[in-house]
């Protein structure tokens, strides 16, 4: 979940925020990585017409979803997607927008392995 804090909702034009019409919201977009001096990756950050909620896409430079990013656990890219995420974290800090992790049902969290029993025989 993805809380937007009043900082963000009264200075949102001042910090660079601009109306996107395809989507019909508010968006800001930054520089996530470099390959020499050429920024590569982007994060996109939209916030909803009412300012209450907010989403973000990361983007390869011909605006295409930067596909490792939202599949990570499969490929080598573990260490470059945690340091991406630490600067768009850092980045949501200056912006006043704070990234919450979701509390599960009945205080359990949610397996993301399997449990598969097997009979043996």
């Amino acid at each position: 979940m993805i809380i937007v804090t009043d900082y963000c909702k009264q200075n949102y034009k001042q910090l660079g925020f601009t109306y996107d019409k395809d989507r019909e919201c508010w968006r800001y977009s930054f520089p996530v990585h470099f390959w020499e001096d050429h920024p590569v990756l982007f994060c996109r950050v939209y916030l909803s017409n009412d300012l209450t909620r907010a989403s973000y896409d990361v983007m390869d430079t011909f605006n295409n979803l930067y596909t490792p990013f939202y599949g990570y656990e499969y490929g080598r890219y573990g260490d470059f997607i945690k340091k991406a995420k630490n600067k768009i974290r850092y980045r949501f800090k200056t912006l006043g927008i704070v990234e919450k992790k979701e509390k599960k049902k009945n205080g359990h969290r949610k397996s993301s392995k399997s449990k598969v029993s097997r009979r043996r025989s």
